[in-house]
């Protein structure tokens, strides 16, 4: 059966999702991992406060912008990089993910190991 599941972030386009048994994890493109428990039908819940979901947020990365483009005061643009994909190791206790700038003016990337 197809589910529609709400986000808990508007503006947050999903650009990556993967399964690993009932939990569907969810690479954004504001440099989000979150976490939604298929069988319970809900976002996994903080230890410390069930009003607030789990969510891994991605570190800057690399970036820049192409030479050719002009931007004024680049450096104070918040930037956070799209989680293009991600994956588990065989053990599920390690997440792989990678992406990159979202806007076409910059280049770069981002990886990173959770466990």
């Amino acid at each position: 059966a197809v589910k529609k599941i709400a986000s808990r972030y508007s503006g947050c386009g999903i650009r990556s999702a993967s399964f690993q048994g009932n939990i569907l994890t969810i690479g954004t493109g504001l440099g989000m991992l979150m976490f939604y428990d298929i069988r319970a039908g809900k976002y996994l819940e903080s230890q410390t406060s069930a009003s607030r979901t789990v969510v891994l947020k991605a570190s800057r990365g690399y970036v820049a912008q192409f030479p050719e483009e002009e931007m004024d005061n680049f450096q104070q643009i918040k930037y956070v990089p799209a989680i293009y994909t991600h994956c588990y190791d065989g053990s599920g206790t390690r997440l792989f993910t990678a992406g990159g700038p979202l806007p076409a003016t910059l280049i770069g990337n981002y990886a990173g190991i959770w466990q």
